[in-house]
């Protein structure tokens, strides 16, 4: 199974600081962690490489970041005035106009901060809702979208939750195995595939 991408706190980042300086792979640091490669490999790499890594500069650098992700972008009359203008006279879609104000530079000229697309399309709802016609200019005229119906998922009776399981489990031999036999039952299942088609 693939884990996938986790937020390292302050602690993981000094044993990385520690695995870099006994030449550690970064599949053993993902491994040992708990976390992807991939998430060692990029936090490795943005915060100065495997020679330069410093674990409490790299967790202020994640701080600020997320500090600015929470600044929430405000759908301003000049905003409103630039959504409008896009759709209705050139047809672009919300996507387009975010992309397009994306751009570092028109960021400074402009001095605006766009909002999401999702936020766009939300403007655009509550203008039709309320009599307006913005969403006529759209491609789509805000056509619902049917949704891909998923099956039906049994649920497991007496299910015992992971972090309930007894610590021999816990043993990293044992844990080879398990990954062993998943592996041989994705290997399986592949193969039978392949006889269908």
């Amino acid at each position: 199974m693939t884990k996938g991408y986790k937020h390292l706190i302050l602690e993981q980042r000094y044993a990385i600081k520690a695995y870099i300086q006994t030449k550690q792979t970064n599949k053993f640091m993902a491994n040992e962690l708990g976390v992807s490669e991939s998430t060692i490999s990029r936090e490795i790499s943005r915060n100065g490489g495997r020679k330069k890594y410093a674990p409490r500069i790299a967790q202020e650098r994640a701080d600020l970041k997320k500090e600015r992700l929470k600044e929430v972008r405000k759908f301003t009359p000049e905003v409103e005035k630039i959504v409008r203008d896009k759709i209705c006279n050139e047809q672009w879609s919300p996507k387009q106009i975010v992309g397009h104000y994306k751009n570092e530079k028109l960021k400074k000229k402009t001095g605006i901060e766009m909002v999401c697309a999702e936020r766009i399309y939300q403007f655009v709802r509550k203008n039709k809702a309320a009599g307006g016609d913005i969403y006529e200019h759209m491609r789509h005229k805000l056509k619902k979208r049917a949704r891909p119906v998923s099956g039906k998922y049994e649920v497991i009776k007496d299910k015992v939750s992971i972090d309930e399981r007894p610590d021999v489990v816990n043993n990293p031999r044992l844990r080879s195995r398990e990954k062993s036999i998943i592996f041989a039952a994705e290997i399986q299942l592949l193969s039978s595939r392949k006889k269908w088609h």
